[in-house]
């Protein structure tokens, strides 16, 4: 095979589309966790629900909307003004993503021959962002708030001196831990280059 034979071939396998695609798998989110306690004139609100021992954070919802177990908090046992519960952070929607590009070169020789010299080419390029279209539940507009409502503190009313929350008189906010918004569709963009 001669030596310009050689380049040629050499030349036409590096023409062929170049194709680069990364994904992202089960990467998680986090948030944390608000309870609104109402109608108790100690000026206290927005306490972080407390964690309840033995229940997963986490819950396998058929609607794939709820990521957040409510089972897993409680506001009773809470002492309004002392309890200082730890922050409580759960895994949010998990992330599945693959991004997909594919382009193509060419140096056209009435391009190489123009006054940009021989280094000039184009370039045709695809790009696909999130390319299988899959959900990505954003994990920052999960919500938050647990409760927001009136408790009770045993058979009396809640004052500086009987603090301890034993009931909620309402039940739990239902959008709890659901996810109401995406990161968006598949996006798809293309473009010509032009370098020189």
């Amino acid at each position: 095979m001669g030596n310009d034979q050689y380049h040629s071939d050499t030349k036409r396998h590096l023409d062929y589309p170049k194709i680069n695609a990364t994904g992202i798998s089960d990467a998680v989110t986090t948030t944390n966790f608000q309870g609104g306690i109402a109608g108790l004139g100690t000026a206290v609100a927005n306490q972080r629900p407390i964690r309840v021992e033995g229940q997963p954070c986490t819950i396998e919802d058929p609607s794939g909307l709820l990521f957040v177990n409510p089972a897993a908090f409680t506001l009773v046992g809470y002492k309004i003004g002392q309890t200082s519960p730890k922050k409580s952070t759960c895994l949010g929607p998990p992330l599945k993503n693959v991004d997909f590009s594919i382009y193509k070169n060419f140096s056209p020789s009435w391009l190489k021959k123009s006054f940009f010299g021989e280094q000039a080419r184009l370039q045709l390029r695809l790009e696909m962002f999130n390319a299988f279209n899959t959900p990505q539940f954003r994990g920052d507009n999960i919500d938050r708030v647990f409760y927001s409502g009136a408790v009770r503190c045993g058979s009396t009313a809640c004052s500086a001196t009987n603090n301890t929350i034993t009931a909620m008189t309402g039940a739990p906010n239902g959008n709890f831990g659901k996810a109401t918004t995406t990161r968006g569709g598949r996006e798809i963009q293309y473009a010509l280059k032009f370098y020189f």
